[in-house]
Order: C-alpha cells, then sequence, then structure tokens
C-alpha cells in the first residue's frame, strides 16, 4: 500500500507538470523501478523475512513438543510451579509494596508522630498537632485522626460500624472530594457542630440502597444524633485503617473542645498525617518537628517525656512493617525458580545430546551455528510460555489461599490479583527463564562439528551431554535446594516454639470479647459496674460456659 501510494503521489506531480495521465503512470514507473523488486527488498528492510523464519521455527518447536510429551510435560510442569510461584508471590508484592497509593501527590504524604522503639511514627496529642501545624514549615498540611467504633441503629438494625474520626480537611489533604453532598468545613470541628459524617460508598449502598436522599439524613449512633453530609465515591480507596485494621465505612469530624480538658498535651492519642511542603523531605521535617518538641517540653515538662518526632511516607506507614518479611519471602520463591530452570537446562542439555545427530546433519546440509543456536531458544521460549500460562493458572488458583494465610492489616492485601502489571511480570519472567535454561543447550549445539559428526557410529551419543557445565548446574541446585529446605526447616522450628511458650496462664478454651457502653449506660459509673454485673450473671448461666 505505501509503494502504490508512493507511485500516486509521484504520477500526479507528473500531470500538474503537464504530462497526460498514461504518459505519467509510464514515467513514474520507470523513475520509481521495479514494484516487485522493492517490494522483497523492503520485506528485508522490515525483518519480513527473520519473522517467518522465527514462525518456522516455532513451528518445528511445536513438533518437537508433540514428539516427546513426556519429556515436555515434565519441563512445562517444572517451570509451572516455579513461574506459579513467582507470579503469586508478586501479585502480593505488588498489592502491597509496588501500587501507589490513590491519593494526590502521594509521594509526598507522610505519617508522624512521637518516635517508637522501632523508629515508626506514634500518636500526639491535639495540642501538640496544632503547634506543628503552625510552626512546622516543611508540613504543607496537617491533619489528625483517630479510629472510632460507633453503633448504627438503621431500620431496626444495630451494626457496630468500622469509622474513623479525621480532622475537617482530611479529605482535601488526600485530594479527595465526596461524590454526593459536601465534604468537612472547619466550623464542623467544633464542639457543637462535630456529629456530621461521610459515609463510604461501600456502606452507603449495603445499608442505605444508594440512596441519594441519604445525605441530609439523620443517623442514631451510640445513643447520640448524626446528621450525614456526604458520600465518597467508589473510587475512593479507604487505606488508612480504624481499629483492628478495618477499612473505614464512615468518618466523622474529631470535635475537641479544649476549654473543657478534652485535649490535654499528655494525652496522645491522635495519628498524624500530613503533607511535605514543596522541595521538604521526611529527615528536614522530621529534624523540625523534633525541635518544636523540645521547646514545648521546655515548655511543659510534666507532659512530655524525651524522645524526638518521627516521620514516615505513608506508604511506608501503611504497609505494617511488613516490607522485610514479603522481600523475604519473594526471593525465596525466587530461588525455587531457580532451581526449575536448573533442573529444566539439565532436561534439554540431555534432549540435545540425544539430537546431536539432527544437528550434525543439518550443519552438513549448509545450516549455520546461529540457525541451531536460534531453533534451540525458540523451543526453549514455547516451553518457556507454556509454563508461563499454566503457572498462571497455578497463582490464580493458589492466590486466595496465600492471602487468607497472611496476617491483617497488610496495605491492600485484599486487592491482590492477576492485573496487567502481573500478567507482564509473568511473560517477562517466561522470556528470562528461557534465555537462562536455553542458553546452555544452544551454545553445546553450536560447538558441533558436522563430518566428524557424520563418520561417528552413534555409540557416543549419551557422551556428549556429560560435562563441566552440567556438573556444575547439578552442584549449584543441590546447593540452593539445600539452603531453602534448612532455611524452611528452621522457620517451622521457630513456629512450633513459638506455639509452646507459656504465657503464664492456661489459655485454652478461652474466648475474649469487648462491649461498648454508649448513651445512659455509660453516663454514671455505677450504672456501668451493674450492666456488667447483670451481662456477668446471665452468661455464667450458659450451658458450657
Amino acid at each position: 500500500e505505501e509503494l502504490h501510494a508512493h507511485l500516486a503521489e509521484r504520477e500526479a506531480a507528473l500531470v500538474r507538470d503537464g504530462l497526460t495521465p498514461e504518459d505519467a503512470r509510464r514515467r513514474a514507473r520507470l523513475e520509481f523501478g521495479n514494484p516487485a523488486v522493492l517490494h522483497e527488498q523492503s520485506r528485508d528492510v522490515w525483518l519480513a523475512r527473520w519473522l517467518e523464519n522465527v514462525r518456522r521455527d516455532v513451528r518445528i518447536a511445536l513438533r518437537a513438543i508433540r514428539a516427546a510429551p513426556g519429556f515436555s510435560a515434565a519441563v512445562i510442569a517444572t517451570l509451572a510451579l516455579g513461574i506459579g510461584a513467582n507470579t503469586a508471590m508478586f501479585t502480593v508484592v505488588d498489592a502491597a509494596l509496588l501500587r501507589p497509593l490513590p491519593y494526590a501527590d502521594a509521594d509526598r504524604l507522610v505519617m508522624i508522630g512521637d518516635a517508637g522503639t522501632n523508629g515508626a511514627p506514634g500518636q500526639l496529642g491535639y495540642t501538640t498537632i496544632q503547634d506543628v501545624r503552625a510552626q512546622v514549615t516543611a508540613f504543607d498540611r496537617v491533619t489528625a485522626i483517630r479510629g472510632w467504633s460507633p453503633t448504627m441503629v438503621v431500620d431496626g438494625v444495630a451494626e457496630r460500624v468500622a469509622a474513623m474520626r479525621v480532622g475537617h480537611d482530611f479529605f482535601d489533604l488526600l485530594g479527595a472530594r465526596p461524590a454526593i453532598g459536601r465534604d468537612f468545613e472547619a466550623g464542623d470541628d467544633r464542639p457543637d457542630q462535630w456529629r456530621v459524617v461521610i459515609l463510604s460508598d461501600e456502606l452507603w449502598r449495603r445499608r442505605f440502597g444508594a440512596d441519594p436522599a441519604v445525605v441530609g439524613r439523620t443517623l442514631r449512633m451510640n445513643d447520640l444524633d448524626y446528621r450525614v453530609i456526604g458520600v465518597m465515591p467508589a473510587a475512593f480507596e479507604p487505606l488508612i485503617s480504624s481499629r483492628y485494621y478495618k477499612k473505614a465505612g464512615m468518618w466523622a469530624a474529631l470535635g475537641y473542645d479544649v476549654t473543657q480538658g478534652q485535649a490535654r498535651r499528655s494525652c496522645q492519642h491522635l495519628k498524624v498525617i500530613a503533607r511535605l511542603a514543596p522541595g521538604a523531605t521526611p529527615g528536614a521535617a522530621a529534624a523540625e518537628a523534633t525541635a518544636l518538641r523540645e521547646r514545648l517540653r521546655a515548655q511543659y515538662p510534666d507532659d512530655y517525656d524525651p524522645g524526638s518526632i518521627a516521620v514516615q511516607p505513608l506508604r511506608e506507614a501503611l504497609s505494617g512493617g511488613i516490607r522485610r518479611a514479603v522481600l523475604v519471602l519473594f526471593g525465596a520463591v525466587a530461588l525455587v525458580l531457580l532451581i526449575a530452570c536448573a533442573n529444566v537446562a539439565n532436561l534439554l542439555m540431555g534432549r540435545a545430546a540425544l539430537r546431536r545427530r539432527e544437528f550434525e546433519v543439518r550443519l552438513a546440509l549448509g545450516a549455520g551455528r546461529w540457525r541451531l543456536v536460534r531453533q534451540l531458544l525458540v523451543e526453549s521460549a514455547v516451553l518457556a510460555l507454556a509454563g508461563a500460562a499454566v503457572g498462571l493458572l497455578l497463582a490464580w488458583w493458589s492466590l486466595g489461599a496465600l492471602v487468607s494465610m497472611i496476617p491483617g492489616g497488610m496495605l491492600r492485601i485484599e486487592e491482590a490479583a492477576l492485573s496487567l502489571p502481573v500478567l507482564g511480570f509473568s511473560f517477562a519472567l517466561a522470556a528470562v527463564t528461557a534465555a537462562v535454561f536455553g542458553i546452555l543447550p544452544a551454545l553445546q549445539a553450536s560447538r558441533l562439528e558436522a563430518r566428524a559428526g557424520l563418520r561417528d557410529d552413534g555409540r557416543t551419543v549419551g557422551k556428549a551431554g556429560r560435562g563441566a557445565a552440567r556438573t556444575l548446574i547439578v552442584g549449584a541446585e543441590v546447593a540452593v535446594a539445600i539452603a531453602l529446605v534448612v532455611g524452611a526447616s528452621l522457620l517451622v522450628r521457630s513456629f512450633a516454639a513459638l506455639q509452646r511458650v507459656d504465657v503464664g496462664l492456661d489459655v485454652d478454651h478461652m474466648l475474649t470479647f469487648d462491649l461498648v457502653l454508649t448513651g445512659e449506660r455509660a453516663q454514671a459509673q455505677a450504672t456501668q459496674v451493674a450492666f456488667y454485673e447483670r451481662v456477668l450473671e446471665r452468661i455464667r448461666a450458659i450451658p458450657g460456659v
């Protein structure tokens, strides 16, 4: 089509110069040259012949796989186990460690708080947060959050909701806006205005039937009335969790009254999220905030212990310290894939030895050494792709079990799925794997001599595959396998030892639960005591307790 377009363009130009259409067509063809020859030349330029050769190699590889079904099944099964394990583990790594947070300028979001023993940020008091907001220039914006678990009663059905109390600028800091209704405002933090809530999309659909009229509705929670002012969009991911790592389904304003003693400096119970100012770094922000804390400690010595303020990127803070554990597991399954590659390389080298006569005949008939190398690499690629396809099925099948075994609190772990990045990783892994286990058999075949092989009577075919390379591969494979087995044994032993630790009391057949008293029951201590005594009396009367 491109050649015809060039001819038509030249013909049109000649017609504009005064030639007749027939003369222009003849003149253009004479100037342009033979289209058939140019067609063949362009095919060479665009690697069409090379692609045809690869397609031919793929057909030969498929025939070779069908000719040895047992061998091919062993190779594909070995690769499927290694690639499947790595793909399943990568889905966890992608969800927990690689996928960017769905917030505006997420790389500038940090969590701050008093530095704990592990260096991670802990909590701060409400008045300290106000000082940080006013005096630390490294932060562009600062907001406070804390867990909340109200009991919501809708249409006579009570539900304890995983929720959070947040500063009025919480959603603005994350770059999010309600899909329905309005966001929190500065006035919502006042003690007389704080009983307003924003619902998550999930809670809105599940308990309120996605009714837009819910905005403005009054909800009864903890024997108090709360007014719904908005609903977050479905795309908003409430990654910042409340108590017990449950994603928040509702947000309410903090509503602190400093004048009534609700925000004492010694009461450090709020998590703090901040956005770094342009150009600021977590280290510089931590130094400036720590200097402020030292000044406050000198001014209020009874309210502050010695210490510093830690500043940590929000992604690291939300990952719950599981980065090292996840990467160690990923490294372990990578070693499993390495063992699989060594196994397959040995199998292919042995098979290449059995095909020695075939390669020597092809060399004698004029095939180049690169042609043999390419053929073996294409066969390796076809086997690797087949292994990757089966491995993806294994990863999809095992992913649910893997996620269920991981402790709660891991960032976005429930979102682990075979996404496009995971599929890309799997097939890239297949390509690397094919190169790793396919290069040695290919190099082995490239060293064959045509005439020497044709003079051979075939009785030494089995010896060709033995050599230093295979010995080295087997030794390395055994070494890696022993390391993995020893490591797994130590982990199992540690786990068994933890199960036998004496905690100082008999916990067999013991259950625990907690109650949250609200409304009139929580008004007086005597009322609370009387309530718990009635609960205990009724529980003791249950058979088997």
